[in-house]
């Protein structure tokens, strides 16, 4: 009984801390930060990260990891997988 007690407690305490950073052609940049814990802060948390992403991504930011120095335009890169070798 005390295992499944346990177990329960671990399933039900789980946590999410997510953070982005995105930038637009002008040099802007935005962070969006979400945490959360337990069964319904830790989706809650996500989702709303997801959401955060997303609309910034809309207004015409995007990953900072998608952009480089030289690049006078910020352009999306395609995945490593996508690209020709």
């Amino acid at each position: 009984m005390k295992i499944a007690i346990g177990l329960c407690l671990i399933f039900l305490s789980a946590c999410v801390s997510q953070s982005a950073v995105l930038v637009n052609p002008q040099g802007k940049s935005i962070v969006c930060r979400n945490s959360g814990w337990g069964w319904i802060g830790a989706p809650v948390a996500m989702s709303n990260q997801s959401e955060c992403i997303k609309k910034a991504k809309a207004a015409g930011y995007m990953d900072v990891a998608a952009v480089s120095p030289e690049q006078p335009e910020t352009k999306p890169t395609k995945p490593a997988h996508e690209r020709p070798f």
